[in-house]
């Protein structure tokens, strides 16, 4: 049973990592054993809640620790689980909690009678963990309703034995190493429950939770963490084209929709093993794959161990893995049956032992002529064309009909005849209509009963799209005469949170000093249409490497030595023995050899300094490079282990970066003034200094530092003989107040060292 396979993983493999979750700029770690011990305790918090054996319960959030532990402590009680996707409206929510009538709903979103993720935690603090239940074969694990494209919803039940017997044909056909694989598709759906969770569980490996789909950043994220492989679907592959993952990243399973043989072909050349798999919500995710070694281009691969599939005028499949019926819906169950055989609905060929699919059977267009065209070879050919982001092809009065999203100004009507030219007569397009967007599933595909129904998403401009963004930080409906602090009630965290979201969207700038509450919508739609984009930068791993690592370390002893000559230094307070943020002011050019003298020699290794992009990364790039200056940058980065703050990269960028660091156990010099003194007394503190030790959910120490502008003052090359006193506080931790509010804090704290 899932339960027992899931329980000896994480006996297994206690001290590894199971699940990591990506929350703002940090990433939280769980462990195995931890997660049986959720597991447990989330068990214990069932029976709290009268919740027992075959009662079902409503799952709907974002992919997290939180969701993970609830599905799993209720499969371990025979508790049925009904997942529903973040995205689901309101209404087919209301209609799921009606049908299924559940005794509890958990959610990451804020709803009326649900219990929040974030409570979770708080809720099953003291309770003690609860073994596994008696679970029988034929148990139901959970109702998925799937999210197709035909519009009607329907409640597949899912047993244990569904479970196991795909899981089982899986470890046989393919074996996998400990990995680590980032999770892009929602736990609602099959796919990601059974290869996203289960399949890295049982083999010991561990996934990412991004909180993120955005591809510049989805990458990143792969790179710095050093992610192996990805379950996901074709659009998935298709967005990360062009981005780099990472050398360490080799593995792609996709299914949950047809792969174009040129996208699986680009990445093949790129020396990823892509492992393109075929399965429905009604056969527990599985059906047929390619293996490691074993696989087609083009194929969805050979049937798994224990499963029987035939063709007729469709792909038919038998065995444990198919679902036992419809929630509530014996009509549908008996339609989707025939002779014992579950008709999947696909268009099928076996080339000897390898399936290749054609398309959906209810996709399929039956022209006047009588003959049956499938929309996607059609699409495929639109798609390749210049000026074609994106088509679908429908029915209508019977010939085919084209609806396009263009990518550029393109002159259609020759597009269209271009794409004739290499289609079959029986394809051939009559006609096309312009759209904005397709409205799609959660897994990217097109829901065609929408698009033949004629609904159209609304086309979003660059304006509206700055009121999207508005709307939805303040959760208000924005007009161009809106004031952002008195008509839209925007306080100081969210004005940074929207500076944050406009940079991601528009890759600009703009200046917080520029915002205030009287600040207009309409302003600050100009501000943005006049900010010139801010400069991307990768993360600098080599100074990370181990023989960056010893170098570092032996050019800080000879630095330290030196500087003992000219400052005597002394040390006061206690330093934490912990990954914290020291906050000191800002003296002179030695304030970091003279820090480092005061740290324990194991951790002078582990310290990463934040430094300005403009005058150690040359960020923008100047008209004029002088090689003294790339030295000097060359031997500060090496020698202080730093990483570019400012905004010159953007806040988002920067907060990565400083997260980035923490995460990896470096703990970090931050000086909150920014630069040096040039007159001995502390300048003011940054207000983007709160804002870092909020979102970093890192201990922060206030260090001050005395007599380091005597010994070099700012212009001056060769320092002066002097002493040098140096104050730890106490660490202090800055949560749940402003931004201003935690500046002032810190800025407090230092001064009265």
């Amino acid at each position: 049973m899932i339960a027992g396979m899931v329980k000896a993983a994480c006996l297994k493999n206690q001290d590894r990592t199971a699940i990591s979750t990506k929350e703002g700029y940090r990433t939280k770690d769980i462990t195995y054993s931890e997660l049986d011990d959720m597991i447990g305790r989330t068990s214990r918090l069932f029976e709290k809640l009268k919740i027992k054996k075959g009662d079902r319960i409503v799952i709907l959030g974002k992919n997290c620790v939180e969701y993970v532990s609830l599905f799993l402590a209720a499969v371990s009680q025979g508790i049925i689980v009904v997942p529903l996707d973040i995205q689901s409206d309101n209404t087919f929510i209301r209609k799921i909690m009606k049908e299924t009538k559940p005794k509890a709903f958990f959610t990451s979103k804020r709803m009326t009678g649900s219990i929040g993720f974030d409570e979770l935690d708080g809720m099953i603090k003291d309770l003690l963990p609860k073994d596994p239940a008696m679970i029988e074969p034929d148990d139901v694990v959970e109702i998925l309703y799937t999210s197709g494209t035909t519009g009607v919803p329907k409640g597949v039940v899912l047993t244990n034995r569904n479970f196991e017997a795909s899981l089982e044909a899986a470890a046989k056909k393919v074996k996998l190493p400990r990995m680590k694989f980032i999770s892009v598709l929602p736990l609602s759906h099959i796919l990601e429950q059974v290869a996203g969770l289960l399949v890295p569980l049982r083999y010991g490996g561990s996934i990412l939770y991004p909180g993120t789909l955005r591809p510049g950043k989805l990458s990143e994220l792969m790179r710095n963490k050093g992610i192996n492989g990805m379950i996901c679907v074709p659009a998935i592959m298709e967005s990360l084209k062009g981005k780099d993952p990472g050398f360490m990243f080799f593995l792609i399973g996709v299914g949950g929709a047809k792969l174009d043989t040129d996208l699986e072909k680009y990445w093949k050349r790129r020396c990823k093993l892509v492992i393109q798999g075929y399965g429905l919500t009604e056969t527990a995710a599985l059906v047929t794959t390619n293996t490691l070694l074993r696989k087609r281009t083009g194929s969805v691969g050979r049937k798994l161990p224990g499963v029987e599939v035939k063709i007729e005028d469709e792909v038919l499949v038998k065995g444990d893995n198919v679902f036992s019926g419809y929630y509530k819906d014996k009509e549908k169950t008996e339609e989707s049956f025939k002779d014992g055989w579950f008709k999947t609905g696909d268009i099928g060929r076996f080339k000897g032992p390898y399936l290749y699919l054609e398309g959906r059977k209810k996709d399929m267009i039956v022209t006047k002529a009588g003959e049956n065209v499938y929309p996607y070879d059609i699409e495929k050919i639109l798609d390749k064309m210049d000026g074609v982001k994106e088509s679908c092809v429908i029915e209508h009065d019977g010939a085919l009909k084209a609806l396009i999203i263009p990518n550029k100004k393109v002159n259609l009507d020759e597009v269209i005849r271009k794409a004739n030219l290499k289609l079959m007569q029986k394809q051939k397009i009559s006609s096309y209509d312009i759209r904005s967007s397709f409205p799609k599933t959660a897994l990217g595909k097109i829901k065609r009963y929408m698009v033949k129904a004629g609904k159209k998403e609304k086309k979003i401009v660059h304006g509206d799209k700055l009121m999207q963004i508005i709307a939805d930080v303040t959760n208000k409906r924005p007009r161009l005469e809106s004031k952002l602090g008195h008509d839209l009630l925007l306080d100081s965290l969210k004005r940074v949170q929207l500076v944050t979201r406009i940079e991601d969207e528009f890759h600009v700038e703009i200046p917080e000093q520029d915002i205030d509450d009287n600040t207009t919508v309409k302003h600050l739609q100009e501000l943005v249409d006049k900010q010139e984009k801010v400069q991307r930068f990768r993360m600098e791993k080599w100074l990370l490497n181990p023989a960056t690592k010893f170098i570092r370390m032996l050019l800080q002893e000879i630095w330290i030595r030196i500087v003992n000559i000219f400052a005597r230094v002394e040390c006061h307070g206690i330093i934490p023995n912990e990954t914290v943020i020291f906050m000191p002011n800002h003296q002179s050019a030695l304030d970091i050899p003279c820090l480092l003298r005061c740290l324990p020699f194991n951790m002078r290794n582990k310290i990463a300094c934040a430094a300005s992009p403009a005058r150690l990364y040359s960020i923008p790039t100047p008209k004029r490079h002088r090689i003294y200056r790339k030295l000097e940058s060359i031997f500060v980065r090496l020698f202080a282990n730093t990483f570019p703050f400012g905004t010159e990269i953007g806040v988002d960028r920067s907060l990565e970066f400083t997260g980035e660091m923490l995460d990896r156990g470096y703990s970090l010099f931050v000086f909150p003034e920014g630069r040096r003194t040039r007159t001995g007394r502390m300048g003011e503190f940054q207000r983007g200094t709160g804002f870092l030790s909020v979102n970093m959910k890192a201990k922060v120490v206030p260090v001050k530092l005395e007599g380091l502008h005597e010994v070099l003052p700012p212009g001056k090359f060769w320092p002066r003989f002097g002493r040098v006193k140096i104050t730890f506080g106490k660490p202090m931790e800055v949560k749940h107040m402003s931004y201003i509010e935690a500046t002032k804090k810190i800025e407090k704290a230092v001064k009265s060292l």
